[in-house]
């Protein structure tokens, strides 16, 4: 079979070593290892494996769009699923499918056996997906078909958390008696770093689930913080307990950092969908659920409804500019 491979960082690289041993390989940019072969090429491509960040896919695709061949079969390997999916299902009109191996550089350079891979069958042939899950198969991979909205639940709820917390991880260092658990923490840590931060950032931002199972692990911490100052089992010195403000005031800080970045995109969203600034409804829901939370961890109403006031007339402010 001729395949082509565009793209050829880490995992396209991959792609091209494992695949290569049975089959006509093309590669084309970007990538610092791709041949230095003309788009025209693409034309006696079989198959055709988009391996490239998310965030470009569309602008990759559109590029490469003119050469390809209706007989052509063309999948992307990104890590979320009903993203690049909408962008295929836009761009072609049959014998095209999404994928996501769910194995790296770091775990499978050696051998893909019984490594899983999720298929998102789309628009495609019989035929055409048996040759692709024949491609993948006989080299020992496990093919789960599910729903890219599935695919991406799940990711938010494993990969994406994984890698969350492992790049919460980075620079721990292991000790001479450190736990076996502990060991396992290093091992998640090292597997994790060698990714790019923009296939993070990418992970992160565009699985549409991604930000709710972020938004409920960090609510978790946070009560879990609040539990553990509640329940001392002795009185804390001085130093010990302004160490604990200080934690405090910085997180307090780097999450009003974070709440304003996201007004500002609250407000280049409003403009362009042409939305007045101010939503009186969108401020009462608000505050109703500020009170019950203030309840919750002991903080007087008349405390939180003033910061929250202060926050909201400068959220106003920043999104009128």
């Amino acid at each position: 079979m001729k395949i082509g491979i565009i793209g050829q960082g880490r995992f396209g690289s991959l792609l091209t070593k494992h695949l290569s041993t049975d089959n006509e390989i093309f590669t084309f940019g970007p990538g610092a290892a791709a041949d230095k072969k003309t788009p025209e090429q693409i034309v006696q491509c079989d198959l055709l494996i988009f391996a490239v960040p998310n965030r470009v896919l569309e602008l990759v695709i559109v590029e490469y769009k003119k050469f390809i061949q209706p007989h052509t079969i063309v999948m992307d390997v990104g890590s979320i699923k009903v993203l690049p999916c909408q962008i295929l299902q836009k761009h072609f009109q049959a014998n095209f499918l999404g994928t996501h191996p769910l194995f790296g550089p770091d775990s499978a350079s050696v051998s893909w056996q019984d490594k899983k891979m999720v298929f998102c069958r789309l628009n495609i042939s019989d035929e055409a997906y048996a040759t692709v899950q024949q491609l993948f198969c006989q080299r020992g991979v496990v093919i789960f078909e599910i729903t890219p909205e599935y695919h991406d639940q799940m990711m938010a709820n494993t990969q994406m958390l994984v890698h969350f917390i492992g790049r919460v991880l980075e620079g721990i260092e292991p000790h001479d008696i450190s736990t076996p658990d502990y060991e396992k923490l290093l091992a998640m840590m090292e597997r994790v770093k060698h990714d790019t931060y923009e296939l993070f950032y990418d992970m992160q931002n565009l699985n549409p689930f991604a930000a709710a199972v972020r938004g409920n692990f960090s609510r978790k911490v946070l009560q879990l913080q609040y539990d553990i100052t509640q329940h001392t089992a002795t009185p804390l010195g001085l130093p010990e307990l302004r160490q604990q403000i200080d934690e405090i005031d910085e997180s307090i800080v780097a999450l009003i950092g974070q709440r304003f970045a996201v007004v500002k995109q609250v407000g280049e969203r409003k403009r362009l969908d042409n939305i007045t600034i101010q939503d009186p409804k969108r401020e009462t829901e608000l505050f109703l659920r500020l009170n019950k939370l203030a309840q919750t961890y002991n903080v007087p109403v008349e405390i939180v409804t003033h910061v929250y006031d202060f926050l909201m007339s400068e959220a106003r402010k920043q999104q009128a500019k």
